[in-house]
């Protein structure tokens, strides 16, 4: 039992990493580019910073679940997903001389995380009926 609910953890968690890679792409390459007005903007802004936490999130989720057996905590991932967002943000900046502090940022590491919780918790009940 347990060994098939870490299969499908990590199942579903490299899952989530291949669609936020293939989102990442897809605006990359595509979106950002025919996308105007305010889409444009949140694209070429934000959206990558979504996409790469949510990634980013079901990374931590499977390290945490590979050496605990435990779930990850909302509370904990919006707290690890504060402080990368604190540092990238906020510390980054003073030592890198192209990167930029954006407060909007971080609120967007915060939404790609809940969106990853809620995701999963979503998948997890439709995977137990």
């Amino acid at each position: 039992m347990c060994y098939y609910r870490l299969t499908s953890k990590t199942k579903i968690n490299t899952i989530v990493i291949l669609i936020s890679v293939f989102l990442y792409l897809l605006n990359r390459l595509l979106l950002k580019d025919i996308a105007e007005g305010l889409i444009h903007w949140f694209l070429v802004c934000y959206w990558n910073d979504i996409t790469g936490a949510i990634a980013f999130s079901a990374f931590v989720h499977s390290i945490v679940f590979h050496y605990s057996k435990k779930e990850i905590h909302i509370c904990a991932l919006i707290a690890i997903l504060l402080a990368c967002g604190i540092f990238w943000e906020i510390i980054t900046p003073f030592f890198r001389k192209n990167s930029v502090c954006d407060f909007w940022d971080i609120v967007a590491y915060e939404s790609g995380g809940i969106i990853y919780y809620l995701s999963i918790k979503l998948c997890e009940k439709h995977i137990s009926k």
